[in-house]
């Protein structure tokens, strides 16, 4: 028996099945990955010619660009500029995939650095892909959906979920949502592990959200019926946030092109957002290596650690457990993933 070959993971049946049709491979992604990160722009390269302006008002029009540096240490520097950088590959070759604006492709190119364009307008394609949607995510979740998801879910199986669970509020005031699923998901059990997943630290990852969802449902609803799975919330503490950062996942709604990355904090003079996955405080601002202390940038890490209300609401769920990290979720996945009933 193999459930996630026969069951439709699917969102809205309007958008017909879901593209997440295995949660059990969702939950190796999260777990080996530590978060999903599927741009909603992903996709294959188009031949449009770039644009100079944004079909996101008020933002320049970005592209896809690799850059192909001549060393390691070259590709570094790309890392200090502050650039958008969406893959850094070393093995076989070493090249740099770079969100970037035109403007910073011509700054790139006086630098001396070769740049393919991959995909001239990442929001063009995107509309290719999916039509104009300024309020949907077609088969992804919004923050909205989210909010029904989780209520439905309870509905479905209060006895090993918990109500969705306020974790604080973001910069905006919008509600950072956790649910628990296990055998008694009311009490603390000390002698069962605990587990974080969480999806969306960076709001154009709408993909992260999604396997939060399907792994709280496949864990549900095969639970008592595949032994493997049964184990697994008889034995564990599981606790999910699907949208880490429901500020700049609600204004990527209203963009065509669902590219905002940052939360929404106001730095001022127009400028938006800090980087949550660089405002954690481990080595927070060692160097700017992968973070930014300049408020434009994609990567900027916050004026100091921790500084946004929603790591502060992580970082109070994590210091109220004791979550268990990569090794025995490794072995959690295997079980889910070559399960056969």
């Amino acid at each position: 028996m193999q459930p996630w070959n026969s069951v439709t993971f699917a969102k809205n049946r309007r958008y017909g099945p879901s593209v997440l049709k295995r949660p059990a491979l969702c939950v190796g992604l999260v777990i080996l990955l530590g978060a999903a990160a599927v741009s909603l722009a992903a996709g294959p390269a188009t031949s449009r010619a770039g644009s100079s302006e944004s079909l996101s008002p008020g933002q320049p029009a970005k592209m896809l660009l690799r850059v192909y540096p001549e060393s390691r240490e070259e590709a570094r520097e790309f890392l200090r500029l502050g650039l958008d950088i969406a893959t850094l590959r070393t093995d076989p070759e070493l090249w740099v995939d770079i969100i970037a604006t035109r403007e910073e492709l011509v700054s790139l190119e006086d630098r001396g650095a070769v740049a393919e364009v991959v995909i001239a307008d990442l929001a063009a394609h995107r509309l290719e892909q999916f039509g104009y949607m300024p309020f949907d995510f077609g088969p992804y979740y919004t923050y909205a959906e989210m909010v029904e998801e989780l209520d439905s879910l309870h509905a479905r199986f209060p006895d090993i979920t918990t109500e969705k669970i306020d974790l604080g509020a973001s910069w905006e005031g919008r509600t950072i949502w956790a649910m628990k699923v296990s055998d008694d998901p009311t009490v603390e059990d000390p002698d069962e592990p605990e587990v974080l997943i969480n999806g969306v630290q960076h709001a154009r990852e709408p993909i992260g959200c999604s396997i939060c969802l399907h792994t709280i449902e496949y864990l549900c609803q095969y639970y008592g019926l595949i032994p493997d799975i049964t184990e697994i919330v008889d034995g564990r503490e599981a606790w999910f946030v699907p949208v880490v950062n429901p500020d700049g996942y609600v204004y990527n709604e209203t963009l065509p092109d669902g590219m905002w990355r940052k939360n929404r904090r106001d730095n001022g003079g127009g400028i938006y957002g800090v980087d949550l996955n660089r405002n954690w405080g481990y080595m927070w601002g060692y160097d700017n290596l992968g973070s930014s202390p300049y408020p434009e940038d994609e990567t900027y890490r916050g004026p100091y650690a921790f500084s946004e209300p929603e790591t502060q609401a992580m970082r109070s769920l994590i210091d109220s457990h004791e979550f268990i990290w990569r090794p025995v979720l490794v072995a959690v996945w295997v079980r889910l993933r070559l399960h056969r009933g």
